[in-house]
This record gives structure tokens, sequence and C-alpha cells, in this order.
């Protein structure tokens, strides 16, 4: 299996959790016993100044960075993964009793299925036009496309922005990807423009709940949408 994300910093996390695992969890124990908003600030500035800013982290600081990345995610306010414009992850604490800082058992069974994964990389997915093979299942999970629910669900600021352009790039790759012969799956928010961009292809809504938005009562379900090439699929392997 391939593995690809933009985001360096996952890819990063990916290999620590996949060659260390234990390195990773004791870390984060560590970060549990010792938990709070000051602790959060600190190890906020030291992800922040040790490396991301367009700077590949040296392998020697992969576990540390993978605590870090796990432990402010999991702390942060309401779990989101936010850069500002100068690369530098700014979202606030989260004031949550008991957040579940590490979990050994889940991260295990990452590393297990980790372990299988030949490549994990930082690369766009426009490598898969000069790596994909007829055959090839391939899974695409770009941000998503902005609806009409909330201003926080135009949010795509993980690694930069990913605009209407960059959609209709990763459309056109899709494309070419089916007519190669690959098998297909692709998550996105159900708009019209998703619809329009993917025309032709099966579309399947899958209702999902919405939890970025800071009040509760303002977290609404919508559909999400799975797109596939299901005529290029072998009819054993499609749902019944």
């Amino acid at each position: 299996a391939v593995l690809s994300d933009i985001n360096y910093e996952l890819t990063a996390i990916y290999k620590a959790v996949r060659d260390d695992v234990e390195g990773t969890i004791d870390r984060l124990q560590l970060l549990k016993t010792t938990h709070g908003e000051g602790q959060f600030y600190t190890v906020r500035d030291m992800f922040n100044d040790s490396g991301h800013n367009g700077k590949f982290p040296d392998p020697s600081s992969w576990n540390d960075r993978a605590a870090w990345l796990i432990y402010l995610n999991r702390t942060c306010f309401n779990g989101l993964w936010r850069f500002n414009r100068t690369g530098e992850f700014n979202s606030p604490y989260g004031k949550y009793v008991d957040p579940k800082i590490v979990d050994p058992i889940l991260l295990r069974k990452a590393s297990a299925v980790l372990q299988k994964v030949a490549s994990p990389r930082c690369a766009t997915f426009e490598h898969l036009v000069d790596e994909a093979e007829p055959g090839d299942v391939i899974y695409m999970d770009p941000p998503y496309l902005p609806s009409t629910i909330a201003k926080s669900s135009a949010f795509v600021g993980y690694s930069g922005d990913f605009g209407p352009n960059d959609h209709a790039r990763l459309a056109a790759v899709y494309r070419v990807l089916d007519e190669r012969g690959c098998l297909l799956l692709l998550s996105n928010r159900d708009t019209e423009r998703t619809r329009e961009l993917y025309a032709g292809y099966d579309v399947a809504e899958i209702p999902a709940m919405r939890s970025i938005a800071a009040d509760g009562g303002k977290r609404e379900t919508v559909n999400d949408l799975l797109i596939r090439n299901t005529s290029r699929w072998p009819t054993e392997v499609l749902p019944k």
C-alpha cells in the first residue's frame, strides 16, 4: 500500500507510529501526566519552533513530533488542526475535563496496519498519474467543498489552501485514472459542484455529523458523497 498526503507532518507521524509506536506512546503518557493549559502552549511553541515552516522534520525527532501532534490535536479547541499564514499551528487550548491524550491499543493497531504500507510519503495527488496501474484500488479524501451550513464548513487550512481550481484538477485526475482502469473511491461534501465534477459516476449519499461548530446545538447532519467508478469494479467486491 502507498499512503500519501501533502502534509509532511502527518506523513512523518505515520512513520513514527509505524517504526516505533512504543516510543510515541511513552511520550504521550508523559504529556498526559502533566497536561494543562500552560503545557499545551509550551508544546505548541515547541512544535512551531522545531521545523514546521517548510522543512521536513529530521527523522530523529519523529517520535517527539508525533507525540506533540497527537497531543495538540486531542487537547486543542474542537480538535481543529489549523495553521496561520506563517505556517504556525494556531488553534487555542480546548478546555476539556479529561481528554483522551493517549490510546495505546489504538496506536498499536495503527502501527500494525502501517507495517503494510510500503511508502508513507509527502506528495500531492498528481503523483497518482505517474504511478497508478490498472486494477489499483485508490481512495481520495480531499478537503471538502464548502456548503452553506456554516462558515466553518469552508475550512481547508490543514496544509495550505485547497480551492475550486484544485477540486477541478482532482476531478480531472480521477477521470484519467478511471480511463486507466483503476478502481476509485472519493469522498466529498454533497454539493451541486461536487455532483457536476463527478457526473457519470456512482454517487452514494452518506449522512455525516459536522462536529467542528463551537455550539453543539448547531452541529447538523448533512450528506457526504462517496463517488465510485463501479462499472470497473469486479462484481464480487461490490456491495450487495
